[in-house]
């Protein structure tokens, strides 16, 4: 495997995943399940796949769910989700793509009733989402902030040495998962 350089600002994806089955998790949710983009976690250097495998580590074997990277997320609902989600029947399902819900509500199931779901990146058309808002703008700033400093030390082109900024997301409460319970 060949690693990318790496680059400039960019979400913290490991972070993000940490931070949502962490928020997931106070709420009561066991069975985690994480349907993700094999391009997108090829492109992260499999941060959040790392972040997830992670987290797993501290529940109980039995609530352990392997996490299903797709090729493509098209409209047809894949067979291998059918069969991901009938075998390990999660009870929640970190998705980045939001036709995710769709093929749960395809199989029937209710949300936020029969199953949660949390997007790993809310955009503005996903506003009744709850999950993590990776925050977009930030991650532009600094890449404005870099450049500046860089132009301002006189660097011109590649520096010498790969720089990488992270930048967190935020946790956003919306309408996909269940109310948490009353502390």
């Amino acid at each position: 495997m060949q690693w990318a350089v790496e680059l400039g600002p960019t979400r913290h994806a490991y972070f993000n995943v940490r931070l949502a089955i962490q928020k997931l998790r106070q709420r009561g949710y066991q069975r985690i399940g994480l349907v993700y983009s094999k391009y997108l976690d090829e492109e992260a250097n499999g941060s959040t796949r790392s972040g997830f495998l992670f987290e797993q580590e501290a529940m109980p074997e039995n609530c352990r769910i392997p996490i299903l990277l797709l090729e493509r997320f098209k409209e047809g609902r894949p067979v291998e989700f059918d069969n991901w989600y009938h075998r390990h029947k999660p009870d929640v399902v970190l998705c980045v793509n939001p036709i995710v819900r769709a093929w749960l509500e395809g199989l029937g199931l209710s949300i936020p009733g029969q199953v949660g779901v949390a997007n790993l990146n809310i955009v503005e058309d996903l506003s009744d989402w709850s999950g993590i808002v990776e925050n977009h703008m930030a991650v532009g700033a600094a890449a404005v902030d870099l450049i500046l400093s860089s132009f301002s030390r006189n660097e011109i082109g590649l520096p010498p040495r790969s720089r990488k900024i992270l930048v967190p997301g935020e946790w956003r409460e919306g309408a996909t998962l269940l109310p948490a319970p009353a502390s």
